[in-house]
């Protein structure tokens, strides 16, 4: 009797081991799982006026909704002289459809008087309250202005919301020193595609990374494929900017007609031009819905595993 008691009493303790160990399995399950899920995103940098361009991110959105997007508006090289309604009611529809939106301020490569910027960043959130972030352009890649866009990012937290999206636009190499004072750090804003190696070069420490090339004519399938594998976020466009066109003095003022097939293919599924354009909603309505769920079943068959363990272990106790 005694013995029989002893095998089956209750055990408090060795139930809340093994409950623990079972949660702290299933925390990792589940972060790998997310991990092996994660989809390089775009970040698309609107330096035009609200309009027909700004729809076509929101459209990109809606057909991939799995790729991240974020959205840089540039209303005068800044937040602008006064509030703009379009910029306003443009804001919330990006937002609406999971779009993050951060506001474009230049540092003049950590020559801005800081307080010029913050007073930047001041308007930004005065004129739109939503916006969820800040993307610093011309930031510096020498070492010695640490502090100085450290001193930004921790402005930005406080003026706008804590744990705000910032992105520090290089453009070229950064040093490892700058690397986590922003959210995520542009390290290639050239003509053409990036090589692998350039990426291998700049992709130094730890750091989240994103890549911008322009003039590139149509859209390689495996060098954006590979390339992403070395960024959170990417953008890429086919505008040329050359000294007979006066008006195209960035490459940003557009948005570049392949932008669906460039979240396509960050979504995973690599379509070829001449296939998209006989391709119908419907199908990537089709594809986005299975990619969903085959998502919810593995996400599933982790929950139901780890509450059948679960079960187990109070059924035997």
């Amino acid at each position: 009797m005694d013995t029989y008691s002893n095998k089956f009493q209750w055990r408090p303790t060795s139930v809340i081991r093994q409950l623990t160990t079972i949660v702290v399995i299933s925390l990792v399950l589940l972060s790998l799982f997310q991990c092996c899920n994660a989809k390089t995103g775009i970040m698309a940098p609107l330096y035009m006026y609200p309009g027909p361009q700004w729809e076509q991110v929101v459209q990109a959105q809606k057909a991939y909704p799995s790729v991240p997007m974020v959205a840089i508006a540039n209303p005068d090289n800044g937040p602008g002289q006064s509030q703009d309604s379009n910029y306003v009611s443009k804001i919330s529809e990006l937002q609406l459809d999971e779009i993050l939106v951060i506001g474009y301020v230049a540092t003049g490569y950590g020559k801005e008087p800081i307080a010029n910027v913050m007073a930047d960043i001041d308007t930004w959130y005065r004129y739109y309250p939503k916006i969820q972030g800040i993307f610093f352009d011309q930031m510096a890649n020498v070492t010695g202005y640490e502090s100085y866009y450290s001193n930004l990012t921790k402005y930005v937290n406080q003026a706008i919301i804590n744990g705000a999206f910032t992105v520090g636009n290089v453009g070229t190499q950064t040093q490892t020193s700058y690397v986590g004072i922003m959210s995520n750090i542009v390290i290639y804003d050239d003509q053409g595609m990036p090589s692998i190696d350039t990426l291998d070069q700049r992709c130094v420490g730890n750091g989240a990374f994103s890549y911008w090339a322009y003039d590139v004519s149509s859209l390689n399938v495996t060098a954006i494929s590979m390339t992403s594998q070395y960024v959170g976020y990417l953008y890429v466009s086919n505008a040329v900017v050359t000294s007979n066109n006066p008006t195209m003095t960035t490459p940003w003022l557009y948005v570049p007609p392949y932008l669906n097939e460039l979240a396509s293919i960050l979504n995973g599924n690599s379509m070829t031009s001449a296939s998209l354009t006989t391709t119908t909603s419907s199908k990537n309505t089709n594809a986005n819905q299975k990619a969903s769920s085959a998502d919810v079943m593995i996400g599933q068959f982790i929950l139901i595993t780890c509450l059948t363990v679960m079960s187990s272990v109070f059924v035997r106790f």
